[in-house]
């Protein structure tokens, strides 16, 4: 018992520690007449939270994650992937010879994994396999130097608790991470009356913002927060505008229908109730997406939804568009939960890096599509005069944004951009 409380009292200081520089993030709005009424910030990799009402200023110290290290400086210690499904890979560098614990331990202070061995000067490197979802701390302690940082589990429950020693070479340089370098991604919704903007960013240190805001109300009064990617405003929400609703069995190529996904009867209200519409909002075919979203924004065209992808590849580095495809992207716009897995076994979900927060509704003709595919509409008729118009998906299995035309009978989300 005392060795556990003596554990828990030092993951307790470590993770003190790991944030020990205060991150104070400053929100300013851009018209003087819009007061910050309230903040929520969410760390989208550990799902922590936290609010403040009444302030313009919040306090993320204590949800960020950060690496603390000691004796080596830059030599440094790397974990990558993090988070990661069920096994990651450790890198640290040893400037003498020596032995080396490492030790992986819950928030609890239960140790479910460790290894002793002596190493040699160079870049030592690990596999890391935990079975379990969570939060852990890993340490790293050798004769001059002491490592710590907090990894994040987000895997299948299978496998094996494990740290198994890959070698050693004198390169002294750590393995960069594809993703996001050692500040996990911050979505940071403000609200202003009638007004709610989300950010997203993953900042390394106290930081201000200036922000517009703009109101996103639907015909039903609902609001939805707006994020800016580029130059452009979108919902950060899909459109849940429901007038009506129809049966997901029946179709119109020239009436406005409203379906909500895997629901067979045309009562409103008890179509609100269900989970499918809280959490993916409304199916709407073409003629009714044309005419649904909220005063001051329109379903976007073609060209809008071109430009978002051309954004998100250029900022990103990716390599554009092959045919429909516009390759990688959709990594960056997908949530960071709710979407099936990839055919090799991997988290099929995204890093959601603008606040966009694609989420897979499906259609309104398939009964299995919801949580696999994300489908919205554009605004643009594959031709003149054609029923069929372009819209964008993302899919489970890839990280793909891709453009197809569909008839204008099919049941798809909408995201309304700004006028």
């Amino acid at each position: 018992m005392k060795k556990t409380a003596i554990l828990i009292v030092m993951v307790s200081l470590v993770l003190i520690n790991l944030n020990a520089q205060e991150i104070i993030l400053t929100f300013t709005p851009a018209d003087a007449s819009d007061i910050i009424d309230s903040i929520k910030v969410i760390n989208t990799v550990s799902g922590e939270k936290i609010e403040v009402s009444g302030a313009a200023q919040v306090d993320i110290t204590s949800i960020a994650t950060g690496i603390k290290t000691n004796g080596l400086g830059k030599k440094g210690l790397n974990v990558f992937p993090n988070p990661f499904s069920n096994q990651t890979r450790l890198q640290f560098f040893s400037e003498i010879e020596g032995q080396v614990n490492i030790n992986l331990v819950t928030l609890e202070g239960r140790t479910v994994a460790q290894e002793t061995l002596m190493t040699g000067q160079g870049l030592h490197t690990f596999n890391i396999s935990v079975n379990s979802s969570g939060i852990y701390v890993l340490f790293i302690n050798g004769n001059n130097f002491s490592y710590s940082t907090k990894l994040v589990v987000n895997g299948n429950e299978t496998g094996i608790n494990k740290i198994e020693y890959l070698g050693n070479t004198q390169n002294e340089t750590l393995e960069k991470s594809a993703m996001v370098d050692e500040a996990d991604i911050m979505h940071a919704t403000l609200y202003s009356g009638e007004k709610i903007t989300r950010i997203s960013d993953a900042p390394q240190q106290s930081k201000s913002y200036v922000v517009d805001f703009n109101e996103c109300k639907d015909k039903d009064g609902r609001i939805y927060p707006v994020v800016k990617i580029g130059d452009q405003y979108w919902m950060g929400e899909n459109l849940a505008y429901l007038p009506g609703v129809n049966p997901v069995s029946e179709e119109s190529y020239d009436d406005p229908m409203y379906y909500v996904f895997g629901y067979y009867e045309n009562n409103v209200d008890d179509a609100k109730k269900l989970e499918k519409y809280k959490k993916y909002g409304v199916l709407y075919n073409w003629n009714a997406a044309m005419i649904s979203c909220p005063d001051g924004w329109h379903l976007p065209t073609d060209a809008e939804w071109e430009q978002l992808a051309q954004y998100v590849s250029d900022e990103n580095g990716e390599p554009g568009k092959s045919d429909s495809d516009w390759l990688v992207i959709g990594i960056y716009l997908k949530a960071t939960s709710g979407w099936a897995d990839k055919n090799d076994g991997s988290s099929g979900d995204g890093i959601d890096k603008y606040g966009f927060s694609g989420l897979p509704g499906g259609s309104h003709d398939s009964w299995i599509s919801a949580g696999i595919s994300g489908n919205w509409w554009s605004a643009t008729k594959t031709y003149e005069g054609s029923f069929q118009s372009w819209f964008y998906y993302l899919f489970c299995t890839y990280d793909r944004l891709v453009q197809w035309g569909r008839s204008h009978y099919f049941g798809h989300s909408v995201r309304c951009i700004k006028d």
